[in-house]
């Protein structure tokens, strides 16, 4: 994905067959910096639908783009971990979470749980 820089904050998403190639064009989302259960339940009772209603199975790849450098940050891990519990909650399948910002495109582990 080059080149990387963007001017705000978005989760894009692609339906990826069992082949490995994508299903369905780059979709997005506007997302704030914090990670909103509300948009992660309404993303994935909306994502639900169309992978049960698929002819074969389809995963889906999150990628959260947004301005800056570095590496992923807690909010970054945050939505990683809340799209990932989500996504279990409602069966949909997911790939890796992953990161772009202006200098990096990465894999996000899930912020861990504080018990």
């Amino acid at each position: 994905m080059e080149p990387l820089g963007f001017g705000e904050r978005l989760l894009r998403f692609v339906f990826v067959g069992p082949d490995r190639r994508i299903i369905k064009a780059l979709s997005e989302v506007p997302v704030a910096k914090r990670a909103s259960p509300g948009l992660a339940r309404d993303l994935m009772t909306a994502l639900h639908g169309v992978v049960a209603e698929a002819e074969d199975q389809l995963a889906v790849a999150f990628l959260l783009t947004r301005p800056g450098r570095g590496g992923p940050t807690a909010d970054d891990r945050q939505w990683s971990a809340l799209l990932s519990r989500a996504a279990a909650e409602f069966g949909v399948p997911v790939e890796p979470f992953f990161m772009a910002n202006d200098e990096r495109l990465v894999a996000v582990e899930p912020a861990r749980q504080v018990r």
